[in-house]
C-alpha cells in the first residue's frame, strides 16, 4: 500500500513540474518583453532564447498601423487639397471659355441676320416670277385642252357608227357559242352515266376482297396465340426445374457446412485435451526439476498459456459456427429468392397468356368492325355514285336552261347597246358644251388665284423677316467670380494602450491531477490483483489446486487495473 502511495505522490509532482513548464513557455510566448529577449539571447544557452511576446507584438504592429493611417490620411487630404484648387482653375477657365464663346456666337448671329433679309429679298423676287410662269402655262394648257375637245367630238360621232357594226357580229358569235355548250353538256352526261357504272363495279369488288383477306387475318391471329401458348408450358417446365436445382444444391451446400463445422469442433475437442494433457506433464516435470518460487511460476505460465490456447480455440470455433450460419442462410435465401423469381416469371406467363388472349379476341373483333365499316362504307359509296348520276342530270339540266338564259339576256343586250350608241353620242354633245364653260371658268379661277399667291408671297417675306430677327441673340453678360476651395479639416488619433504584463505562473497553481489519479488506481488495482493471487495460492500451499489458482489471481489483478 505504501509503494501505490509513493508511486502516485510522484506521478503528481511530475506532473505539477510538467504543468508548470508549458504555463512558463506559454508566458514567455504571449508575454515576453524585449528586455527579457534581449537577456535570453545574452546567455550562452540558446534554448533558452526568445522572441518578443504576441501582445507586444501586436502591440507594436497596432502602432505601426496608426503611423500608417496618419500617413495615408495626410497624404489623402494633400491630394484632395490639390484636387480641389485644380478643379477650381478648370472651372474658372471654362467659364471664361463660355463667356468668350457667348460672344462669339452673338457676333456670328448678327451677321447671319443680315444675310437672312438678303436671302429673304431675293426669294420673294422668285417666287413672284414663278407665280406669273405658272399662269401663263395655265392659259396655254387651257387653249390645247379646247382644242383636244373639238376633236374628240369628232372622233366619237365616228366611233359610234363602228360600234353598232361590231354589237351585231359580237351577237352572232353569242349564238353559235351558246348552241354549242348545249350539245357538250348533253354529252357529258352520258359519259358521266358509264363511268358511274363502272365505278359501282369496282366498289363490290373491292368489298369481296376485304371479306376474303379478313378471313385469313383471322386464320393467321388464332395460329399465332397457339403458337405462343406452347412456347409458354415449356417456359414453366423450365422455371420449375430452376428452381427444383436452386433447392437442391441449397440443401446439399448446407449439409456440407453442418458437417465441416462438426469436424471443426471434433477437431478443437481433441485438440484441447492434448493441450491439457501436455499442460499436465510439463507441471509435473516443473515440480520435479525445480523447487520454490521458480516452480510456482513455470507452473503458471504452463497453466496461463493453455487457457489462452483455449480461449483462442473457442473463439475460433464460435466464430466459424456464425459464419456457418449465415452461409447456410444465404444459401436458404438464395434457393428462396429463386422460388420468388420463379413465381413471379410463372405469373408474368399467366399475364401474357391472358394478354394474348385478350389480344387476339381484340385483333379478331377489330378485322370484324372493319369488315362490317368496309361493308357499310361500300353501300354508302355505290349510294353516293347514284346520288351524282341524278345530280349531274339535274345539273345538266340547270346548265342548259342558263344557257337559254344567258342567250336570250344577249339578245336584249345587243338591242339596248345599240341605243346606248345613239344616247352615248348626245351625251357627247353636250359634255362639249359642258366643258367650254369648265375651261372658261378655270382660267378665271386660276387669276383670281395668282393674286392671291402674291399676296401671301408678300406675308411670307415679312414673316421670314421677323424670325430672323427674333433668332438674333443677346449679347452675353460677365458671369460672377466663383468662390475658391476650403482645405480639408486635419483628423485627430488616439494611440493603442500599451500592454501591462500580468503576474508570472506560480508552480502547483494550475497542476491537473487527472493522469496521476489514473496512474495510482492502475498500481493500486495491481497490487490488489497480486495480493489476491498470493491469498489463494497461500491457502492451498504443495497441492495441485494450489498452483493452478495463481493464474486466477492474475486476472484478478489485471482487472482490477483496467476497471479501478
Amino acid at each position: 500500500m505504501g509503494w501505490s502511495g509513493n508511486s502516485s505522490s510522484k506521478l503528481q509532482n511530475k506532473q505539477i513540474e510538467a504543468q508548470y513548464d508549458y504555463d512558463k513557455k506559454v508566458y514567455d510566448f504571449n508575454w515576453a518583453s524585449q528586455a527579457q529577449v534581449d537577456a535570453s539571447l545574452a546567455d550562452d544557452d540558446a534554448d533558452n532564447d526568445l522572441t518578443l511576446g504576441q501582445n507586444f507584438q501586436a502591440h507594436n504592429h497596432a502602432m505601426k498601423s496608426l503611423a500608417n493611417n496618419k500617413a495615408n490620411d495626410l497624404q489623402n487630404i494633400t491630394y484632395q487639397n490639390e484636387t480641389a484648387r485644380r478643379n477650381y482653375d478648370y472651372n474658372v477657365s471654362i467659364q471664361d471659355f463660355q463667356y468668350n464663346q457667348g460672344l462669339r456666337a452673338y457676333n456670328k448671329s448678327q451677321q447671319t441676320y443680315g444675310k437672312r433679309l438678303a436671302f429673304n429679298q431675293k426669294e420673294q423676287e422668285l417666287a413672284l416670277d414663278s407665280e406669273d410662269r405658272v399662269l401663263e402655262e395655265q392659259f396655254l394648257s387651257a387653249a390645247f385642252d379646247n382644242q383636244s375637245l373639238i376633236q374628240s367630238l369628232f372622233e366619237a360621232t365616228g366611233t359610234a357608227g363602228y360600234e353598232k357594226a361590231f354589237t351585231q357580229i359580237d351577237q352572232a358569235s353569242v349564238e353559235g357559242q351558246s348552241r354549242y355548250q348545249q350539245s357538250k353538256q348533253l354529252l357529258g352526261l352520258e359519259q358521266n352515266l358509264k363511268k358511274s357504272e363502272f365505278q359501282g363495279s369496282n366498289e363490290q369488288l373491292n368489298l369481296v376482297d376485304q371479306y376474303g383477306k379478313a378471313g385469313f387475318n383471322k386464320s393467321m391471329i388464332s395460329q399465332d396465340l397457339l403458337a405462343k401458348e406452347g412456347q409458354k408450358k415449356y417456359d414453366k417446365f423450365g422455371i420449375g426445374l430452376d428452381v427444383h436445382s436452386a433447392k437442391t444444391q441449397a440443401n446439399h451446400e448446407n449439409e456440407l457446412l453442418r458437417r465441416e463445422l462438426s469436424n471443426q469442433k471434433a477437431q478443437s475437442a481433441y485438440e484441447s485435451t492434448e493441450r491439457t494433457v501436455k499442460a499436465l506433464r510439463e507441471a509435473g516435470q516443473a515440480q520435479l526439476g525445480q523447487a520454490g518460487r521458480s516452480r510456482g511460476k513455470i507452473i503458471q505460465d504452463v497453466f496461463a498459456q493453455i487457457g489462452r490456447q483455449n480461449a483462442y480455440a473457442v473463439e475460433t470455433m464460435m466464430r466459424g459456427s456464425k459464419v456457418a450460419d449465415a452461409r447456410m442462410a444465404q444459401n436458404m435465401y438464395k434457393a428462396t429468392n429463386t422460388e420468388s423469381k420463379a413465381v413471379i416469371a410463372s405469373d408474368k406467363l399467366d399475364l401474357d397468356t391472358i394478354n394474348n388472349i385478350v389480344r387476339t379476341g381484340s385483333q379478331v373483333e377489330d378485322i370484324d368492325r372493319d369488315l362490317k365499316i368496309q361493308g357499310t362504307r361500300t353501300g354508302l359509296n355505290l349510294d353516293k355514285i347514284r346520288q351524282e348520276v341524278l345530280d349531274m342530270m339535274e345539273n345538266t339540266n340547270v346548265e342548259y336552261k342558263e344557257i337559254e338564259r344567258n342567250l336570250s339576256n344577249s339578245i336584249t343586250k345587243a338591242g339596248t347597246g345599240m341605243k346606248k350608241v345613239d344616247w352615248d353620242l348626245g351625251n357627247t354633245g353636250s359634255r362639249f358644251k359642258q366643258n367650254q364653260g369648265i375651261l372658261k371658268a378655270n382660267l378665271d379661277s386660276a387669276v383670281k388665284a395668282s393674286i392671291a399667291n402674291k399676296a401671301e408671297i408678300a406675308l411670307s417675306k415679312i414673316g421670314a423677316d421677323m424670325s430672323a430677327d427674333a433668332q438674333r441673340l443677346l449679347r452675353p453678360g460677365q458671369p460672377p467670380l466663383m468662390p475658391p476651395p476650403l482645405n480639408l479639416p486635419v483628423p485627430t488619433y488616439t494611440d493603442p494602450l500599451t500592454p501591462t504584463q500580468p503576474p508570472e505562473p506560480i508552480k502547483g497553481a494550475k497542476a491537473n491531477t487527472g493522469l496521476a489519479n489514473a496512474a495510482s488506481s492502475v498500481v493500486n488495482g495491481a497490487v490488489a490483483g497480486f495480493g489476491a493471487a498470493a491469498a489463494v495460492g497461500a491457502t492451498k500451499t504443495g497441492t495441485v489446486l494450489g498452483l493452478g489458482a495463481t493464474p486466477w489471481g492474475l486476472a484478478i489483478g489485471l482487472g482490477s487495473m483496467l476497471f479501478s
